[in-house]
């Protein structure tokens, strides 16, 4: 009961993170619930390949939340995933995975949501979840596609994950990509347009707790995948890079793109106003 009423009397608040990297954050005085969202950062897409290797576009990042017990005063650590860096034709193909998103205390992750993983790429990263958290849940990002270097069109990146669903997959010029779920990011478009015939990013999600899910990009011209839950920010967070066209079709080698960075957002009080969708927009 202590608990309840003390959580009733600390002021609504919040703390957004978007800028990529290690930071702190204070819990305020009277608060012993935080209610938070952590998205990875969407997986970078690899080049069009050297010698003659085929495209592969980036998984979006992973959407965990968690309401955690918290101590008012302690210093919590916040971790923002960058997107994975673009696949380069005079080094490694592959693309880079995603950055981790995470609050940590004293070293230990509460709340961890894995970035998407690179095209031509692998992750071991996982999804950790304090097991003292009183709501909680993940979902995965879209993934991304895969083709030989002959193929003649760019690939969609697989959107992020959602509240209550995963993002949805990437496009190629042979399957269409999908649209997210339970408020995740829609699969970006293919593309047959421009050097490189890049296709469209995969939708982000934004912070601000489960709304409309994300749509999936159609046509040929490298568009962007619906943002999953938007509130405000354009592109969300987390998207996978979409890949060129394969080098043989293109007549040339070119690089992959960079993925979109996570963010993190925290909530309080915990009790009062928690993820996925009570009280979470200002």
């Amino acid at each position: 009961m202590f608990d309840l009423l003390t959580q009733q009397a600390a002021a609504d608040a919040e703390a957004i993170f978007t800028s990529t990297g290690t930071t702190t954050y204070t819990v305020p005085a009277g608060v012993v619930y935080i209610s938070a969202v952590c998205i990875g950062g969407g997986g970078g897409s690899s080049a069009s390949g050297s010698p003659g290797t085929g495209p592969n576009s980036g998984q979006g990042g992973t959407l965990a939340f968690a309401t955690l017990q918290v101590t008012a005063g302690e210093t919590l650590t916040i971790t923002v995933g960058a997107g994975g860096t673009a696949g380069s034709t005079s080094g490694a193909h592959p693309g880079g995975n995603g950055g981790l998103s995470s609050i940590s205390r004293s070293g230990t992750a509460l709340l961890q949501a894995p970035g998407g993983t690179g095209g031509a790429n692998t992750s071991s990263d996982s999804v950790v979840i304090s097991a003292d958290a009183l709501v909680s849940g993940s979902n995965a990002g879209g993934a991304g596609r895969s083709e030989d270097r002959f193929y003649q069109s760019g690939l969609g990146g697989g959107g992020a994950g959602g509240y209550s669903g995963t993002g949805g997959i990437g496009a190629s010029s042979s399957s269409d990509g999908g649209s997210g779920s339970g408020g995740g990011g829609g699969g970006g478009g293919s593309s047959i347009t421009g050097t490189g015939r890049y296709g469209g990013y995969g939708g982000g999600t934004d912070i601000f707790g489960q709304g409309s899910s994300g749509s999936a990009a159609t046509g040929f011209n490298g568009d962007d995948g619906g943002t999953g839950s938007l509130v405000s920010n354009t592109n969300g967070f987390g998207g996978g890079a979409g890949a060129p066209a394969g080098s043989n079709a293109l007549g040339f080698q070119i690089v992959g793109l960079a993925g979109r960075s996570g963010a993190v957002r925290i909530i309080v009080p915990g009790r009062k106003r928690l993820f996925p969708s009570t009280n979470t927009t200002n």
